[in-house]
């Protein structure tokens, strides 16, 4: 495909160099731009994309990552239970299509839809599914090879909350009281009920404010921390610094504005 664009293009191209040569302005900088950008756009629209009107419109277009596998899923080996399930009309199933078996696949629309089985054929089972279009709902019927489906979990709490029910109205039947209508419903989810909370509980022992000492206090025992041994008042730490720099100026030829020897200096009166 594109050996045949570069040489239509190149065709083209020698027909309008052709035609520019025989113009008296040959040498022209208004049609040399021109025909460079009728080349250009040529060129940009065989390899950018898909052209006007040449997308594909296929039964399997743009599925390449709708069907796709995972790793471990490659190939056509489908478990026994794929093919051991028996179906029966009514049921719900999911049209879930496995790319390694092409016979029997469904459009890919109807991917990932639920439907209910109404024919059962000897390969396939038929599925009504519904379908919007515009301002309807229509009911599509498709036969499906067994591959292709699973069955349906949607239903699974609605059946639940049904054999609850029947339990309930058979206790009541067999006390004489009649259940209340709210026991057969779906009641909102309320809030949650208050409760105490207990920090002693939460956090072990109790969490006091972090005093500026030397030590602190923590619940019946103290915990002393080295780091605040040696730590000296504000007014001590300034008049240790500034006697510090004074020994530096003399000793160190460093300016006392110079940043690198008041760093040094304070590191030093926090080792003293």
């Amino acid at each position: 495909m594109s050996l045949c664009l570069d040489t239509l293009t190149l065709a083209v191209g020698r027909q309008l160099c052709s035609l520019s040569c025989s113009c008296p302005l040959e040498r022209s900088p208004l049609i040399v731009s021109v025909l460079t950008c009728v080349l250009c756009a040529i060129l940009l629209a065989g390899t950018m994309g898909y052209g006007k009107g040449a997308r594909p419109m296929g039964y399997r277009a743009h599925t390449r990552d709708l069907f796709s596998k995972k790793p471990k899923d490659r190939g056509y080996n489908p478990s026994l239970t794929t093919f051991l399930r028996s179906y029966k009309v009514g049921d719900m199933v999911d049209v879930v299509c496995n790319s390694g078996q092409q016979k029997g696949m469904p459009h890919k629309f109807y991917h990932g839809r639920t439907g209910k089985v109404w024919n059962i054929t000897r390969r396939g089972i038929g599925v009504e599914i519904n379908k919007v279009h515009r301002q309807k709902q229509l009911v599509k019927r498709i036969h499906v090879r067994m591959e292709h489906l699973r069955p349906s979990k949607g239903r699974a709490g609605h059946l639940q909350r049904v054999a609850e029910n029947e339990a309930i109205k058979k206790a009541a039947k067999e006390s004489g009281t009649p259940a209340p209508a709210s026991a057969l419903k779906r009641m909102p989810k309320g809030p949650r009920p208050g409760f105490e909370l207990e920090l002693n509980a939460t956090f072990g022992e109790k969490v006091r404010s972090f005093s500026f000492g030397r030590h602190v206090s923590h619940s019946s025992h103290d915990i002393r921390y080295p780091a605040l041994e040696w730590a000296p008042r504000s007014s001590s730490c300034v008049l240790l610094m500034w006697a510090c720099t004074v020994v530096m100026h003399e000793v160190m030829p460093f300016d006392v504005h110079d940043d690198w020897s008041a760093t040094f200096c304070f590191c030093f009166c926090l080792s003293v």
